[in-house]
C-alpha cells in the first residue's frame, strides 16, 4: 500500500516522496494522540464495505502545505515562505485533498488485495487540529476507541517532512 501510495503522489506532484516501512500498534484514542505533538491536518476515512468503521489520516500541517504546494507548483522560495508561517490556504488545502485521496485509493487497492473481505477507504472533510486540545471523549475529530495504527515516516526530495499516521 505504501509503495503505490509514494509511488502515485510523487508522479503527482513532480517529487520523490519516500514513505518509510510501516510501523503497527493498537492504540486508544488518547494514546494515539498523545503520541502525535505537531498540528495536524487530520482527514476524516469513512471504511466501507463488508467492515465498515471510520478513521483518519494525519499528516503534519507543515507536510501537507508542502506537498499541496508542490502540487500546484509554487516556487521553492514561496513555497519555503507558506510552510514556515503555516499558511494553509484554500488552495493548498484542497491540492493536497487530492493527495490525501489518492493515499486512501492506494490502501483501499492493497486491503482489496490482501483480505477476502471488500474494504474501502474513503477520505471525507479535513480540518487542522492541535492534538493536545483534542478531546477525548468527545466524536471529535475521531469516536474514542481503539484503532490499529499505521504510521511512516515521510520524505520529500531526501528531506524529512514528518509522519503520516493512519487511524483505522
Amino acid at each position: 500500500a505504501y509503495l503505490s501510495a509514494q509511488d502515485e503522489v510523487g508522479a503527482l506532484i513532480g517529487a520523490t516522496v519516500k514513505l518509510s516501512e510501516p510501523s503497527y500498534s493498537l492504540k486508544s484514542k488518547e494514546e494515539a494522540f498523545d503520541d502525535i505533538l505537531l498540528k495536524q491536518v487530520i482527514s476524516k476515512i469513512d471504511v466501507r464495505g463488508d467492515i465498515e468503521g471510520e478513521g483518519c489520516l494525519c499528516v503534519e500541517l507543515k507536510a501537507a502545505i508542502r506537498l499541496g504546494g508542490t502540487l500546484i507548483m509554487l516556487p521553492q522560495s514561496e513555497l519555503d515562505e507558506v510552510v514556515a508561517e503555516e499558511n494553509y490556504s484554500e488552495e493548498t488545502e484542497d491540492s493536497y485533498g487530492e493527495i490525501a485521496n489518492i493515499i486512501a485509493g492506494a490502501y483501499s487497492k492493497s486491503f482489496e488485495e490482501m483480505f477476502p473481505k471488500n474494504c474501502r477507504l474513503i477520505r471525507k472533510e479535513q480540518e487542522i487540529v492541535v492534538p493536545a486540545k483534542i478531546e477525548i471523549d468527545s466524536d471529535e475529530p475521531v469516536a474514542d476507541q481503539t484503532y490499529f495504527v499505521v504510521t511512516h515516516a515521510m520524505s520529500m526530495n531526501d528531506s524529512d517532512i514528518g509522519s503520516m499516521i493512519f487511524l483505522l
